[in-house]
């Protein structure tokens, strides 16, 4: 006869690490109070995803499920660095892997990428089917070193205007569509802000949220113009090297974007 003791293991915060080939959750690589380890060759390198606390993808009705369309557009122009370019990659990487991994048998949420500097790359396509794991793996094959194009511009508007065609072509009736955005809002040359501005008026009076994460360009300029016009509202736009990023979009998102049945 065996005496079965109920236990709850609450972990306030959590960070995620690769080390040596094996993935290990912990408070932090140099002193771990509590290390999961997950076997398998197949578990994908989301680090470092400190970002999304686990609290915040608990099966409690007051997070609902996010049914969404969701375009990932990522600027990759010459005026950020590498690694701003990969701090937004890995951002969006862990918001992609969260919503996908918390309920896949749902399917409810799905994701495009596009990159885009002088040219705009389509990475995946919103109609794409890839689960957690397939999702993570296209994030991963963006190359953050490669330029976008022949020229240093920065092309938002022709950016937003593959996402409005991606949205009409593929549109569902029972999701919302939104736009994360990462870009330094200086779109050049400046005479296609007009044409941007055209672009993102159209996708929000089309229902389209867009969501605007600021990026620091690497010589220090700014501009608030674009950060002013183009979010769906002041709730919209977001800081991408704040820490709690992830977690700000996600929390919006369950907001914008709850699952109605």
């Amino acid at each position: 006869m065996y005496n079965i003791f109920p236990i709850s293991v609450c972990i306030l915060s959590m960070a995620y690490y690769v080390d040596g080939g094996t993935d290990e959750v912990g408070g932090n690589k140099e002193d771990t109070a509590i290390v999961i380890k997950a076997f398998g060759k197949n578990r994908p390198n989301v680090a470092p995803i400190r970002q999304i606390r686990d609290d915040k993808f608990d099966a409690d009705p007051a997070f609902p499920d996010i049914c969404a369309d969701i375009e990932v557009v990522l600027d990759y122009s010459c005026s950020l660095s590498r690694k701003t370019r990969d701090l937004a990659r890995n951002a969006s990487k862990a918001i992609g892997y969260h919503l996908l991994d918390y309920d896949p048998s749902l399917l409810r949420t799905r994701f495009g990428i596009i990159t885009y500097g002088d040219l705009v790359t389509r990475v995946k396509n919103l109609d794409e089917d890839a689960n957690a794991f397939e999702l993570v793996a296209r994030f991963d094959e963006i190359d953050v070193k490669r330029k976008q194009g022949p020229n240093c511009r920065t092309h938002t508007h022709l950016a937003l205007q593959e996402v409005q065609n991606s949205f009409k072509k593929y549109e569902r009736t029972d999701v919302q569509q939104i736009i994360l955005l990462f870009t330094d809002g200086l779109t050049f040359k400046r005479r296609n802000r007009a044409s941007m501005y055209i672009a993102a008026d159209r996708l929000k009076t089309s229902g389209v949220i867009i969501y605007t994460i600021q990026l620091p360009h690497k010589q220090g300029k700014f501009q608030e113009q674009e950060y002013l016009r183009v979010p769906h509202s002041e709730n919209h736009l977001f800081n991408g090297t704040d820490i709690e990023i992830t977690n700000l979009i996600v929390s919006q998102m369950r907001i914008d974007a709850p699952c109605l049945v």
